[in-house]
């Protein structure tokens, strides 16, 4: 099960990114919009736009292979979560709001530093959501930069 202290991070985390490997081992970036913790604590849905999409489906059907990098900026506390893909699907209307939630954070916490012109800019950052992929949360690392920075967080079996 993934700790608490990381459940209430998901909650405020405003950003995100994931990776992949396809058959060649060639990595492959994908823009990610948002996030959901499922209520068994050990998959976690992430949400990416249209954009996302090349190589991802793929790569996660040949090696299953799924890394989520989510940071809650401007502090840069940062975690990266490595799994297993489980399936995917469309992003539904409950993603759509979702989503709406983790840009209004993201606006909020740059706005201040990029002014009130960037606020298109920003909202357009985050992108609408238009496929869901479960994975299986096998490990979690800190990220953020300090003394723990690369360390294992624990995850509990269930």
């Amino acid at each position: 099960m993934i700790p608490a202290k990381i459940v209430r991070f998901l909650e405020y985390a405003n950003v995100a990114h994931a990776g992949t490997r396809d058959a060649r081992l060639v990595p492959h970036g994908h823009s990610v919009c948002g996030w959901i913790l499922a209520p068994d604590y050990r998959t976690l849905t992430v949400i990416l736009p249209e954009g996302a999409q090349a190589h991802l489906i793929e790569s996660l059907e040949d090696n299953g292979q799924f890394a989520v990098t989510v940071e809650k900026y401007p502090e840069n506390e940062t975690y990266q979560f490595k799994g297993h893909y489980v399936s995917h699907r469309p992003a539904d209307q409950s993603d759509v709001e979702l989503v709406q939630g983790i840009r209004e954070r993201f606006i909020q916490a740059v706005l201040p530093y990029a002014g009130e012109l960037a606020e298109g800019a920003l909202r357009s950052f985050i992108q609408r959501p238009a496929i869901a992929v479960d994975m299986e949360v096998r490990e979690i690392y800190e990220q953020t930069p300090g003394p723990g920075a690369g360390a294992r967080v624990s995850v509990a079996e269930a």
